[in-house]
């Protein structure tokens, strides 16, 4: 198993496709997705190595410390290294700020399985959309979300007329809410004033 401490399990072979069947045992054991090296010369046995096992960080003539982290080998920078499924993990490289970023896509359809009269469309027909048409369509789904946006805020149209405010009449006792006289909410207001008490 992986042991933090200066130990170091060496094994004996007979030939690359024992070694094969080594490494699979060890990565079964304890390392199942995550990382092995092989150093080698022959770009064959390099490939028919790396393709079979359950690792998906194969590092060829380097440090696999070192190699596994992207320090020596161009892969990302990071001291987290996913397994993949294999390691019960749902990513299989090495861990960045990347994976910390959700993206929202918005995506439109290229290519229809029906028409706009629902008839089934065939293959060589899905090439009348051309990027024009895609530009309007996207011009007139743009067009509903800033009206969705607009509506929300309550804000008017930019460049419709806005009528002004009614200005208060005077003179005339004015009628508030539904059929409440003026002088009424005065004598709710001297009402409430009383009960409050006196500081």
């Amino acid at each position: 198993m992986k042991k933090l401490s200066p130990i170091l399990a060496f094994y004996t072979v007979d030939g690359w496709r024992e070694g094969c069947h080594k490494c699979i045992e060890l990565l079964e054991f304890g390392g199942l997705g995550h990382t092995m090296v092989i150093h080698s010369s022959d770009p064959d046995i390099i490939t028919k190595f790396a393709l079979e096992k359950p690792a998906f960080r194969v590092l060829v003539n380097t440090v696999a410390a070192l190699g596994a982290v992207g320090y020596t080998t161009g892969l990302d920078p990071s001291m987290t290294l996913g397994p993949g499924t294999l390691g019960h993990s749902i990513i299989s490289e090495n861990v960045t700020a990347k994976h910390l970023i959700q993206i929202k896509r918005l995506a439109y359809e290229l290519l229809p399985i029906h028409d706009i009269e629902g008839n089934k469309v065939q293959v060589q027909d899905s090439k009348r959309f051309s990027s024009q048409t895609l530009k309007m369509e996207a011009k007139s789904i743009i067009e509903e979300i800033e009206e969705r946006i607009r509506l929300k805020a309550g804000n008017p149209p930019v460049g419709s007329e806005q009528k002004p405010y009614p200005m208060p009449s005077h003179g005339a006792e004015k009628i508030y809410g539904t059929g409440i006289t003026e002088e009424q909410i005065e004598k709710i207001i001297k009402e409430f004033q009383s009960q409050l008490p006196n500081k």
